[in-house]
């Protein structure tokens, strides 16, 4: 079987399967989808993130005790991890208002929503305690004293 074959097998398949995944495709779990996704990704990426200003300073620590070549190869590695970092964090902050925007608040990107207010109200007054002595005998000064 020739190569030109063998890539137009290929080709055929996996356009295939992509047709069949559209076949079978259900689009009433999609905001239910991006709200697995959003909150994926805002879990990891904060995470991601972090590690990756980490990488960059260890990156551009050991470049700078090295050759020139290597110090500026450490540069350019450091920018780019930090630009990684940015973006990370720029994607989850930006991700969940839109997506919220565009499907209308049905996406819950692991937000909780704001409590209810709490109404303050004063403690009611302790009640007062009245101490009574079984007749036939008298009060004493203190409550609860009875002769």
């Amino acid at each position: 079987m020739g190569k030109r074959k063998a890539a137009f097998l290929f080709t055929a398949a996996v356009a295939f399967l992509f047709l069949l995944g559209l076949v079978f495709a259900q689009l009433g779990t999609l905001p239910d989808a991006l709200s697995t996704l959003c909150n994926a990704l805002t879990n990891l990426l904060p995470v991601v993130g972090m590690f990756m200003i980490l990488v960059a300073a260890v990156v551009y620590a050991l470049g700078q005790i090295m050759g020139a070549e290597t110090r500026a190869r450490g540069n350019v590695w450091a920018t780019a991890a930090l630009g990684g970092a940015l973006m990370a964090f720029l994607i989850v902050t930006v991700a969940p208002p839109i997506l919220s925007a565009l499907f209308g608040g049905a996406i819950n990107c692991g937000v909780a929503p704001l409590p209810p207010p709490v109404q303050c109200q004063t403690p009611p007054p302790p009640p007062i305690q009245v101490w009574q002595c079984p007749p036939g005998s008298t009060c004493g000064p203190m409550p609860g004293q009875c002769f």
